[in-house]
């Protein structure tokens, strides 16, 4: 009997142990999934805030870029703007060196060709030269002109706006660097020119007019009849001055849309 009673209560005392080590298994377990559920948790917020910032960080980064493209898109449409303006503004000036070129050979040809009657009564002959020497004179100049003008063009800096000039200045935008330094030059290139072509289509009656009325008809030159193909070429050439005149305004369209693209850059 008393040894049955021993093996129930040993029995007994075994089973409470292994209740208390279940619970304690149990306690401890849940102890380390709290832990483990918190540190899951701080680090979901953690990778949740990560990922946030990295977020703005791409789309500030994204915005930067857009923006530096646009402004690099932007300068180069301004400098392809300002390049065509700056070819036709060259254009026009070879063309108006071409014009010069043509006329000063017209009247040179004219000095050499032209030969009065000898003995001719004046002032024919003195106005013949004088004509040809102030066209001459006149064309020089203004092809002396023109050159200069294709200097102070090739000045110009097309990547550098804010270049300090001769002037003291900077010049944003080609237009202005055109209106200081050589619209005044080549306005005076084209008076000259038109005066140059004046004097020397004058010259030309001159000599038309006394090879044919003033000398005798045994007398007359055979240039007369070339020197009058010359001097319709010559007033043919007396439209290119309206032209060019015209054409030098054309380019402001342009050249406002550099003005508003360089404003836009900055």
């Amino acid at each position: 009997m008393l040894t049955a009673i021993i093996g129930a209560a040993l029995q007994l005392t075994s089973l409470v142990q292994s209740d208390r080590q279940f619970a304690r298994r149990v306690t401890h377990a849940e102890k380390l999934q709290s832990k483990t559920l918190e540190q899951a948790s701080h680090l979901f917020v953690e990778q949740q805030t990560l990922d946030v910032t990295l977020h703005h960080k791409r789309v500030a980064q994204k915005k930067v870029l857009f923006y530096a493209e646009m402004e690099h898109a932007q300068e180069i449409g301004r400098r392809e703007a300002v390049r065509d303006v700056w070819s036709q503004r060259n254009q026009l000036v070879q063309t108006l060196m071409v014009l010069d070129t043509l006329i000063f050979a017209c009247t040179f040809q004219l000095i050499v060709e032209g030969l009065l009657t000898p003995g001719m009564e004046e002032p024919w002959p003195s106005l013949l030269a004088g004509f040809c020497a102030m066209s001459m004179g006149l064309l020089f100049a203004s092809i002396w002109l023109a050159v200069k003008l294709q200097a102070r063009l090739a000045t110009y800096s097309f990547h550098n706006p804010a270049a300090v000039y001769t002037c003291s200045k900077a010049h944003p935008t080609f237009t202005d660097y055109y209106d200081c330094h050589c619209r005044r030059m080549q306005s005076i290139a084209v008076m000259l020119f038109v005066a140059g072509l004046i004097f020397g289509v004058a010259a030309l009656g001159i000599y038309i007019f006394a090879s044919l009325f003033i000398s005798s008809p045994t007398q007359t030159n055979p240039l007369v009849a070339p020197a009058g193909i010359v001097a319709l070429s010559a007033l043919l050439a007396v439209i290119s001055p309206c032209v060019l005149r015209r054409l030098v305004r054309e380019p402001a369209q342009v050249g406002n849309l550099s003005l508003w693209m360089g404003s836009t850059a900055r």
